[in-house]
């Protein structure tokens, strides 16, 4: 961690998977809901509302579950990994035999500006801390937008079906046609 070398888990990090040879890749589908929290809080929005709104739409959070916290929104909001650093030790195993987490108090922990790929602007995400300081109750109701979900898959992250995608069952063969296509138009765009 002292030297920069680090691969942090993206068992429930959204907006990131790993490929088979371990590097770590942005997952299009939802770095864009990564993006959506991030303009919509810039645009007034409280992590309640935003939490609100994607999960009226449908989408999963990052465990999966069908509704969304404003707690999992703050914590997209504050995770120095989408504007591309990485704080390490944040948390340690303090006990191996209960494998329980606490968050670091005691160890030294490592930052590495600039790790890896962005999804977010680090001026951006510069401004959202900001907000998240001075910000304690919002006055007005956001207007929010809605987020196209037509085309959010996830990825299966572990286990045999590593780097597969998920699609919507209820998409028609049309649908999954231009969807695969927006897939390999951006695998293209990243070679």
């Amino acid at each position: 961690m002292a030297e920069g070398i680090y691969k942090f888990s993206v068992q429930n990090t959204l907006g990131f998977y790993r490929d088979h040879f371990g590097r770590l890749v942005i997952e299009p589908t939802e770095a864009r809901i990564v993006e959506y929290i991030y303009e919509s809080y810039l645009e007034g929005a409280t992590p309640s509302e935003i939490a609100a709104a994607l999960t009226e739409q449908g989408i999963k959070s990052p465990m999966g579950n069908d509704s969304w916290s404003a707690g999992t929104v703050r914590s997209i909001l504050r995770n120095e990994k989408y504007c591309g650093d990485a704080l390490m030790q944040k948390t340690y195993t303090k006990d191996f035999r209960t494998h329980k987490s606490v968050k670091n108090t005691d160890l030294n922990m490592y930052f590495k500006e600039n790790h890896h790929t962005a999804i977010i602007k680090k001026e951006d995400w510069l401004k959202v801390q900001k907000l998240l300081s001075e910000r304690h109750t919002s006055p007005h109701k956001a207007k929010l937008r809605f987020l196209s979900n037509r085309f959010v898959a996830h990825r299966v992250k572990d286990g045999l079906f590593k780097g597969y995608l998920i699609l919507d069952s209820r998409w028609s063969p049309a649908e999954r046609q231009e969807f695969m296509k927006i897939v390999d138009d951006t695998q293209d765009n990243t070679k």
